[in-house]
């Protein structure tokens, strides 16, 4: 028998399993970068003002670990996985786990990542600042950089310590599109030091469409009108009794 209600019941949850499917296709968002499950996945060190190969950083406790090697050392992302066109992820974030066993009061003002375009070296490049502080001592500290313009610890040009200016949206791009290198620095301390960092990723952000987001909300309308009409039945289900 087919009961009052039944056939629209029937296609509410069509329709709300149709919006749900459509969901899951945005919350998944997408990652590009290092675990060091295995190795150290081609990262090395460099002194950050010349740009020159400093030793290749040791694989430990599933992490890259190195010392201060020069004047500024920093952890020196392998191309092409963290260079070139990344353009995808503005909106998104970029992730990373660093600890250190020394830091100076004199470096809370460092850049904590920087990534550059349009050359090798820092010399000639369009560089992008993010300041997000130091890392912990004692354990991992967990940094995540807004890739957009609302994060307001993005600065372009300047130094390693400051002087920059906020980026524009289309100047934060220009350097997403073209990226030829992806610092994170090793030394954080006034004398010897050592860091070590796990973790690094470009990730996406899903936002909805709004045609999503009204499929959702149709969706729900329809179980809610459809719950208050089941309601009614029973009730008058029950008088008639």
């Amino acid at each position: 028998p087919t009961y009052p209600g039944e056939a629209p019941m029937k296609y509410s949850r069509t329709f709300l399993a149709i919006a749900l499917l459509s969901a899951s296709s945005i919350a998944n968002s997408t990652s590009l970068g290092s675990d060091f499950g295995t190795d150290i996945d081609q990262w090395k060190t460099r002194d950050f003002f010349t740009g020159t190969l400093g030793p290749t950083p040791n694989w430990t406790l599933q992490a890259i670990e190195s010392g201060d090697s020069s004047d500024f050392a920093v952890f020196s992302a392998p191309g092409p996985k963290f260079t070139g066109n990344k353009n995808e992820f503005y909106g998104g974030t970029f992730s990373f786990d660093l600890v250190t066993n020394h830091r100076s009061a004199n470096t809370a003002v460092n850049f904590t990542l920087a990534i550059g375009s349009g050359a090798p070296t820092l010399s000639g490049a369009t560089v992008l600042y993010w300041y997000g502080g130091q890392p912990s001592t004692t354990e991992y500290t967990s940094f995540v950089a807004s890739l957009d313009v609302n994060d307001t610890r993005w600065k372009i040009g300047g130094g390693p310590s400051g002087g920059g200016v906020a980026p524009s949206e289309a100047q934060f791009r220009s350097v997403l599109s073209s990226i030829s290198f992806l610092y994170i620095p090793v030394e954080w301390n006034d004398g010897p030091d050592s860091s070590r960092l796990d973790n690094v990723y470009f990730n996406t952000s899903a936002v909805p469409e709004p045609s999503t987001v009204a499929l959702l909300l149709a969706g729900a309308g329809l179980l809610v009108a459809r719950k208050k009409q089941i309601g009614k039945a029973q009730g008058r289900t029950s008088t008639d009794a």
